[in-house]
């Protein structure tokens, strides 16, 4: 239906709202004429206080005649405003159809391999679905490209960023490449991805743990984290903190416990007492980092309650889908660091006009490829 048609069913609905209306009226018109008829009957002798009290009755339904009639004519009004809207947004819908149509057929002749001249095609009838899908194909891959090259060089920024912290931990440039070497061989037997794993070992290191003892305290936190289900890093964290305190506060069993590490049952068999004792062993100072790590050491030694976790767990699918993942990332990260080392990334990215330059061959490249291509097809 047109704007047109819609004008004409305004009129037409308009006319017969007036109608409707006038019929109320006439209805109303009898109802107050049988209302007051008793009044035109009521003998002139009536006493003075029954006239007067039909007197209010009759003002009172007249009262309500006029706020009836009031609210219709409310009701009509806006009704009438809502037509006249819709008229005029159909109207408009109209002339934008109408002009997007004259410009489709503006532009159709100026474009390559496109129907041109005359008729009523729009731009979109004159792409055959092959040619809409090659295009959305082509630029899905480029995109997708673009953003693995995107991820490929944030990866490998994040792992120098990883280096120069352990660098700086180490003391060492080469003693770091050998720790987080050590590290990736250690993510690619368990669960734990490798960020995770060299971000919890980086936490052990900034609290002071050797590198010498990093595989050995990584092992022992990953079941642990393995079986509870918590990122490895978070628990090295909590870990760590209890290293540095040297003492155990009772926040610090609280947040083990939360998690579903049972260290108080480990404590209180250590301590040889029973577990509501060891509130007060830790109140007085008495629970020191030393039997935390024992503790640790109990729970995923052989006969330990969470001993093999993250072998079990790497075996699963799981694990050998967050390994999968690991070898794609440490490929992600050499890359990365290939095309910086190729195309000079990091002296472009210091000059703005560098940077631009990369990116614009880069474009160049892919254009003749996709058009290299269009003409091999």
């Amino acid at each position: 239906m047109n704007g047109f048609e819609l004008l004409e069913s305004y009129y037409v609905f308009k006319s017969r709202g007036t109608e409707a209306i006038l019929q109320q009226v006439r209805t109303l018109e009898r109802q107050i004429d049988r209302s007051t008829r008793p009044v035109r009957q009521i003998d002139v002798n009536l006493n003075a206080s029954r006239a007067v009290r039909e007197a209010k009755r009759l003002e009172q339904e007249l009262n309500d005649v006029i706020r009836t009639t009031q609210r219709m004519e409310s009701e009509f009004r806006d009704t009438d405003r809502a037509l006249a809207a819709s008229v005029r947004q159909a109207n408009r819908l109209e002339r934008e159809l109408n002009q997007a149509a004259a410009a489709s057929n503006r532009i159709r002749p100026s474009l390559p391999g496109l129907p041109g001249g005359g008729g009523s095609q729009t731009l979109l009838t004159a792409l055959s679905p092959a040619r809409l899908l090659g295009a959305a194909a082509a630029f899905t891959a480029v995109r997708k490209g673009i953003d693995g090259v995107i991820e490929s060089l944030r990866n490998a920024g994040e792992f120098e960023r990883t280096e120069a912290s352990f660098t700086a931990l180490i003391g060492s440039a080469e003693k770091a490449e050998a720790t987080l070497k050590q590290l990736a061989d250690f993510a690619k037997q368990t669960p734990e991805s490798f960020s995770q794993v060299t971000e919890a070992g980086r936490l052990l290191l900034a609290f002071g743990f050797q590198t010498s003892e990093l595989e050995t305290q990584l092992n022992m936190l990953g079941n642990v984290s393995a079986a509870v289900n918590i990122p490895l890093n978070e628990l090295a964290a909590i870990y760590g903190k209890i290293q540095v305190q040297g003492r155990v506060f009772m926040e610090d069993i609280n947040q083990l416990q939360e998690r579903g590490i049972p260290i108080v049952g480990r404590l209180a068999e250590q301590f040889g007492v029973a577990e509501a004792e060891i509130r007060k062993f830790v109140e007085q100072g008495t629970v020191r980092f030393d039997d935390i790590e024992e503790g640790f050491r109990r729970l995923t030694t052989a006969g330990g309650l969470f001993a093999g976790q993250m072998e079990l767990q790497a075996a699963t699918f799981i694990g050998a889908l967050s390994n999968f993942s690991d070898e794609l990332e440490q490929f992600s990260i050499a890359f990365g660091d290939l095309l910086i080392q190729v195309f000079s990334l990091e002296d472009s990215l210091r000059d703005g006009s560098g940077a631009l330059a990369v990116v614009t061959e880069l474009l160049k490249s892919i254009t003749k490829y996709l058009k290299e291509s269009k003409e091999n097809a």
